[in-house]
């Protein structure tokens, strides 16, 4: 038995207690970790280009060493990036018919918002058995049907892999062994994007796709990179380096595809050239225990890039219909964006917060109050001419803006004050009369939105004195009453806006308080008895 029997069976025997773990944990975890992940979508962010590889790539992919390698000079070297020597047969190890699926509940396609699209609901392998409530799309020892995905890896023997090199089998790896002359040379390689991706008036781009890694715990010795290019593939930058799985691979399991987003950096946008990269580095080193699993390489499926969508405006007023110079507060509460799934459990905005506000209103006869200002989120409003107001909110994000209204929403009409008094006693000797006997009355009036102009004071009967310097056209006045009876006491007050009137009968009794012969025929009052 030589060294590579024996770490196929301590491999062997790794995987079937793995395995015996995995059918505990993801029974139990697995359905959470589909309900978060389903969770984690964009809702404001459409895709504009997508690739699926259902059709083998349809000639769009071109597979060679990593541009600046040693094997591959030109163009020049990607800053950040190690390069080694690959062995010329590496050209060869371009597998797109990948038994080695993900499953989703949907297609992916352009033109439909991220919630929308297929959402990842878990990784298969060919010897695996499907959800039942999804379709199986192999069979055992078959061919792939439409469903494929992109495999890439830097080992010559593993580039026919199919993950299982016999039908029905699980052993997925690929190890290679320098004893039986397996190469041993720091390799990469990389399948590139032939095509430009039209982003042209787009803005902050995500790029979503559903991977399956393999390489070492770490992801140093063996790793993946997302690369890409803005102008047509001359020179290419790092979107994403040491790619790290959050499913690390272990052979004989289902469910190490993941799904992960990663943001464009902002030379992306507007671009009408833009292109991407995948890449696999191995420093050739297989000595490591870590590496046993290299055979599972790069791979990747489901390739979605989204950008921002411009917003959608909606907005409320606190009320619809009120007075001149009454305050409308407009509320801003056009939708926001969710998030973008990234880095395995957790979450990065999508970045198309709306970033611009402007309010116009038709007619324009109205101000902006309490220092808000046409271009404010929420402003705060007041109208200065009677009538009907359309009322349009422009709302804009990166991707540009979007205009709606809302018309005839605000009704003004006149609003004239409410008339209101009080007086300080209900009741007064007339006759004879005292200090004691003035009664001070109260103007109680609301004005409304603009203040009382005129008041008016109005007795019957007429028989009443206006002291203390007071009139009947005060807000204010003091009366005393020259004969006893019952006094119906009337103000009317008035504005721009129009006049109102209160009435209050029998407010007032005046008394004959002479007791010497105001009670009739000369006899006294009487003012209490049992």
């Amino acid at each position: 038995m030589n060294n590579y029997d024996c770490i196929q069976i301590l491999f062997k025997l790794y995987c079937a207690l793995y395995q015996c773990f995995m059918k505990a944990l993801l029974k139990h975890i697995l359905p959470i970790v589909v309900i978060f992940i389903s969770f984690g979508t964009v809702k404001s962010q459409t895709a504009i280009w997508v690739e699926d590889f259902d059709d083998g790539g349809g000639g769009r992919w071109v597979l060679e060493n990593a541009p600046g390698s040693k094997t591959n000079p030109t163009p020049g070297g990607i800053v950040g990036l190690t390069y080694g020597t690959n062995a010329a047969v590496a050209h060869d190890n371009f597998v797109i018919n990948d038994r080695n699926t993900p499953e989703l509940n949907g297609n992916v396609s352009v033109g439909a918002t991220m919630s929308a699209q297929g959402q990842f609901v878990r990784g298969r392998h060919y010897a695996c058995s499907a959800p039942s409530n999804l379709p199986n799309p192999f069979v055992n020892g078959a061919q792939p049907g439409p469903n494929q995905s992109l495999h890439i890896t830097a080992y010559p023997t593993c580039g026919t892999l199919l993950y299982g090199g016999t039908p029905q089998s699980d052993d997925w790896n690929c190890i290679s062994d320098p004893d039986n002359g397996d190469i041993q040379t720091q390799t990469e390689q990389i399948a590139y994007l032939n095509q430009n991706i039209d982003a042209s008036g787009k803005c902050n781009l995500f790029f979503t796709a559903d991977f399956f890694l393999g390489g070492d715990s770490d992801g140093i010795k063996s790793h993946g990179t997302l690369l890409y290019s803005t102008d047509a593939g001359v020179t290419w930058k790092i979107l994403e380096d040491n790619l790290s799985s959050c499913s690390p691979f272990l052979a004989g399991t289902c469910n190490n595809w993941f799904r992960r987003s990663f943001a464009f950096p902002a030379d992306a946008d507007n671009q009408n050239d833009l292109r991407v990269a995948v890449r696999w580095y191995d420093d050739g080193d297989i000595q490591n225990t870590g590496d046993y699993a290299l055979g599972a390489s790069f791979n990747i499926d489901n390739i979605i890039i989204s950008a921002c969508d411009a917003p959608v405006p909606m907005f409320t007023v606190d009320h619809t219909s009120g007075c001149k110079n009454e305050t409308f507060v407009f509320s801003d509460e056009t939708p926001t964006t969710s998030s973008l799934y990234q880095n395995c459990m957790s979450f990065v905005a999508s970045g198309c917060e709306v970033s611009s506000w402007t309010w116009s209103i038709s007619p324009a006869t109205f101000v902006f109050v309490n220092g808000t200002n046409a271009n404010s989120q929420h402003p705060e409003v007041q109208f200065t001419s009677n009538g009907t107001y359309s009322v349009s909110l422009t709302a804009g994000n990166c991707a540009g803006t979007n205009l709606t209204t809302q018309s005839n929403l605000i009704t003004i009409s006149n609003c004239p004050p409410s008339a209101n008094f009080t007086a300080n006693q209900l009741a007064a000797c007339a006759d004879p009369a005292s200090a004691l006997d003035t009664v001070y009355f109260t103007d109680l009036s609301n004005p409304g939105p603009v203040a009382i102009a005129t008041w008016s004071w109005n007795f019957t009967p007429g028989t009443v004195t206006f002291v203390n310097g007071t009139s009947a056209s005060d807000q204010n006045i003091a009366v005393t009453f020259d004969t006893p009876g019952s006094y119906e006491v009337e103000l009317t007050v008035s504005n721009s806006e129009g006049s109102d009137t209160e009435t209050k009968t029998a407010f007032i009794e005046a008394l004959d308080c002479n007791c010497g012969g105001g009670g009739g025929g000369g006899s006294p009052i009487t003012i209490w008895s049992e």
